[in-house]
């Protein structure tokens, strides 16, 4: 007998082999959502049963047939879905009208419907509906248990068996004589274990039925070449960059070579003050004897304006604003000489005002100068630090970024034995002894966090 089972499978036997349909499903109306997701290959064909008329030797089967396909969102190619929906139906009913298999009969016109989103956003097609009269079958088809000893002999069809998993996909189709017990043996399945972006790392044969367990293998971590230490193959990595004084390092730029199995990690070398640094270059060029500080100008500097290497901003003035240019306008100039790799010093000049020893020490003590806020009186070490000695006579701060002829500066520093101390920057003596009452000029420095060209 063909059963409606059998019916399904002349009618899936049809459609696979038909070019242009991509898939091909059989159940309740409610599961065709199921079945026909966005990301199905179309046109696809989808096969709901409504009705069944029983008659001696005979089964008559209705069903609706649906062929649909996907709308583009500018929805221009809904026409050629409706052509091509419609003749796919139309070959249906031509192939059971006239073709060779007469175990199947269509026994009246179908009737033809057109869909739009039917269910499913963004699908159109037909539905026509089809009604079947499938051959007949003999009282040895019925599966019972022989009523006496002997076994009639009768001639019928082999059945098929399709063998499926259970997203319902056919894995293999065989046939069984009338009568007899075959084994079928289900395929074996294939894991495929990837990489996320990359290639394959094994292909498993898995036999069915059965569980298969793979460890993906650790994976060697180097540095240059070098073997350090191995992860796991999951395991996330957070590589900290330090100094020796367990600074953080900020790199300038991290690159993945994934084709390569790499990581190219750039850092800034000028970020590194090893212990022990020669101090700063004094700024006097003039020289007096062929052994002086004007012929030597030792010093870490190139001279005393220009770094060895590059500051965050990459250029090689030991001066900039805040930006890394060298216009000051909110009076503040960073001394990239100061920069060990986290920190820098900032210097605050714009405050003429002259003040005893005392309320120099708290002028801008909670004061915000261009965004960083809380500065203190610069210390005798700080001072002497940008005090260029080749203008000894003639004001060691009178260059850029400070500009400055004032002469008589207070410092927080008071050596043991004196009343006050203070620059006198056009004097002979860089430093003098004088009282705390005297109403002097101020400088302010702060000591700033840098994180790539970011200031706080």
């Amino acid at each position: 007998m063909t059963s409606y089972q059998g019916l399904l499978n002349k009618l899936e036997t049809f459609f696979n082999n038909h070019l242009q349909v991509k898939k091909f499903g059989g159940e309740f109306r409610e599961q065709m959502p199921n079945f026909s997701t966005l990301d199905e290959r179309y046109p696809l064909v989808y096969v709901v049963p409504t009705s069944e008329t029983s008659g001696m030797n005979t089964n008559v089967f209705t069903l609706d047939i649906y062929c649909v396909d996907i709308i583009q969102k500018d929805r221009a190619n809904i026409n050629t879905i409706l052509s091509d929906c419609q003749l796919i139906l139309n070959d249906l009913y031509l192939y059971y009208t006239d073709g060779t298999d007469l175990s199947v009969t269509i026994l009246t016109d179908p009737t033809m419907t057109p869909v739009n989103n039917f269910d499913l956003d963004y699908v159109a097609g037909w539905f026509g509906t089809f009604t079947f009269e499938v051959d007949q079958y003999s009282v040895c088809a019925i599966p019972i248990e022989p009523i006496t000893p002997v076994i009639p002999e009768c001639d019928c069809d082999p059945a098929t068996v399709n063998l499926v998993n259970t997203n319902d996909t056919l894995l293999l189709t065989e046939l069984v004589d009338c009568g007899t017990t075959e084994t079928i043996i289900a395929p074996d399945g294939i894991a495929h274990l990837k990489l996320t972006g990359d290639g394959t790392l094994i292909n498993l044969n898995i036999p069915s039925g059965e569980t298969v367990e793979y460890d993906i293998p650790d994976n060697d971590i180097t540095v240059n070449g070098g073997d350090l230490f191995t992860i796991d193959a999951t395991e996330p990595l957070d590589i900290l960059l330090l100094d020796q004084n367990a600074n953080t390092i900020n790199a300038q730029s991290v690159t993945h070579n994934q084709n390569q199995d790499h990581v190219e990690i750039v850092i800034n070398t000028s970020s590194f003050v090893p212990v022990g640094a020669t101090l700063q270059k004094t700024g006097q060029t003039t020289s007096y004897h062929q052994d002086d500080d004007g012929a030597t100008e030792r010093g870490r500097l190139v001279n005393f304006f220009t770094l060895p290497s590059s500051n965050p901003f990459g250029n090689t003035n030991r001066f900039t604003n805040k930006t890394g240019g060298q216009i000051y306008t909110n009076s503040v100039a960073f001394d990239w000489s100061t920069y060990n790799g986290s920190t820098v010093l900032a210097y605050y000049f714009g405050d003429v005002t002259t003040r005893t020893w005392i309320n120099q020490l708290s002028a801008h003590k909670n004061a915000t100068h261009d965004g960083l806020m809380g500065w203190d009186l610069v210390n005798f070490v700080e001072m002497v630090n940008i005090m260029n000695f080749e203008l000894m006579a003639n004001y060691q701060l009178n260059y850029a970024p400070f500009n400055t002829t004032l002469r008589y500066f207070w410092i927080s520093t008071q050596p043991s034995g004196t009343g006050g101390c203070a620059t006198d920057l056009a004097g002979v003596a860089p430093f003098v002894n004088t009282s705390k009452t005297n109403a002097l000029y101020g400088l302010w420095v702060r000591v700033c966090n840098v994180s790539g060209t970011n200031i706080t």
